[in-house]
């Protein structure tokens, strides 16, 4: 089975969480230009408006739905209120996430909570929800986008990493469930994508080749933002979006991600040594 389209189904019915910012934002700008029909959700209710006036320029529209999908009684409102404005949801993109960059003593519970809540939680309760009405129609797409952190785990982020391991485990047993029933899923696990991610991750400080070095610190957050290997938003959304209509189950994007992707899986024992060598 391919994924609805503008081409098989006019317009296809798209949600996409965390669509306030970076890949998320990306992606419903993408999707507009498909002629899409959206609905968007995040906490982040200023970038949620402000994304309408773009869409509106190129021909599209969304129904903006604040929510926070760590919570299980906003994501069934959000899918309530898809089924009720567009009579279904073609796509589902996992978007929302939140990020870490500090040792795993600076990092407190709620911060743990935080991050898996919105990272993993949040997309098993957008996942569960939308399935009952996908498998009666025996069509549907769910595409979760992990990380390559979810298959290469590294220090300093090490809930993110925890987070998206998951998110590929649950992606993996649901495919596997659901494909009987004429829907897919898929994972995409990006590498370093230039956006403000970074900057609104939790920051603390840690060591890396007998260096001291915060995350706070605006050099550290340039070099985030501005590695030669990252990808833009754009690339990532048009690659996430290729990725829904393909037949793949499970993606990486960027070299990154390919190359670290292929080293863990390769060889293990290396790639944990030379992480444990690398935080020395």
């Amino acid at each position: 089975m391919t994924a609805p389209s503008s081409s098989s189904r006019d317009p296809a019915r798209v949600l996409v969480t965390g669509a306030a910012s970076g890949i998320g934002r990306a992606l419903a700008l993408e999707y507009a230009r498909d002629g899409a029909r959206l609905v968007l959700a995040d906490t982040n209710v200023t970038g949620l408006r402000a994304l309408e006036p773009e869409i509106a320029r190129i021909g599209g529209s969304a129904l903006i739905v604040p929510t926070d999908v760590s919570q299980p009684g906003e994501v069934a409102t959000l899918v309530a209120a898809a089924h009720g404005a567009a009579g279904g949801i073609d796509v589902l993109v996992n978007c929302a996430g939140i990020g870490v960059y500090a040792g795993v003593a600076e990092v407190a519970l709620e911060k743990w909570q935080q991050i898996l809540g919105v990272n993993l939680l949040g997309t098993i309760y957008t996942s569960l929800a939308v399935l009952p009405r996908m498998r009666e129609r025996r069509s549907g797409v769910i595409v979760n986008v992990a990380s390559m952190s979810g298959v290469f785990a590294t220090p300093y982020t090490v809930p993110y990493c925890a987070s998206k391991f998951g998110v590929i485990g649950f992606s993996r047993g649901l495919r596997a469930e659901v494909a009987r029933d004429g829907v897919r899923v898929v994972v995409v696990n990006p590498g370093v994508v230039r956006t403000e991610f970074a900057r609104h991750a939790t920051k603390g400080t840690f060591r890396v080749l007998g260096r001291e070095v915060s995350s706070a610190t605006a050099a550290f957050l340039s070099r985030v933002e501005s590695s030669r290997f990252g990808l833009t938003a754009e690339e990532a959304a048009r690659a996430i979006r290729r990725a829904a209509v393909g037949d793949r189950a499970e993606i990486a994007i960027g070299l990154d991600a390919k190359l670290l992707t292929r080293l863990a899986g390769t060889f293990p024992a290396f790639t944990q040594r030379m992480l444990e060598l690398l935080v020395r």
